[in-house]
């Protein structure tokens, strides 16, 4: 027979496991999106790490703030020549980021990624044209990257 205790913390997982679906699959290896990129944000004083993982993960640092994401990103850019990028944070320190927010568990973004031909640099847009970006984010390559 099971126990209530364990009935209990088992839906606890399942709800948990159920808010927070891992949306996230495996990219090919070469999407050039999969890295760590370093965006500088002149007006707050502060930069940001981003490292997209192959396997539709990413880790954050904006200040003192560290988060984890799920992401899934288009394959192929778009006619325009955009990448569509759907993020869902998991987890997070609960420290504040550069601009002095802590963003939720469960937050939800949609941007569109516009990576220069040279593959060294991108812009985060909120809509597919450079009306409203965020950036330029630069490629970080070398030890321990």
């Amino acid at each position: 027979m099971i126990g209530f205790g364990f009935l209990r913390l088992f839906c606890s997982a399942a709800l948990l496991f159920l808010a927070y679906p891992s949306e996230a699959r495996d990219l090919r290896a070469d999407h050039p999106l999969i890295g760590t990129w370093q965006v500088n944000v002149a007006s707050l004083n502060c930069s940001e790490v981003y490292q997209f993982r192959q396997d539709g993960s990413s880790l954050v640092t904006s200040g003192d703030e560290v988060s984890e994401s799920s992401f899934i990103v288009s394959e192929r850019a778009s006619a325009k020549g955009f990448f569509k990028l759907d993020d869902t944070v998991i987890k997070n320190n609960r420290k504040p980021d550069c601009a002095g927010n802590v963003t939720p568990i469960g937050h939800k973004a949609t941007n569109f990624i516009l990576i220069h031909r040279s593959g060294e640099q991108f812009f985060m847009c909120s809509k597919e044209n450079t009306d409203a970006c965020f950036g330029p984010f630069f490629r970080v390559r070398g030890e321990g990257v």
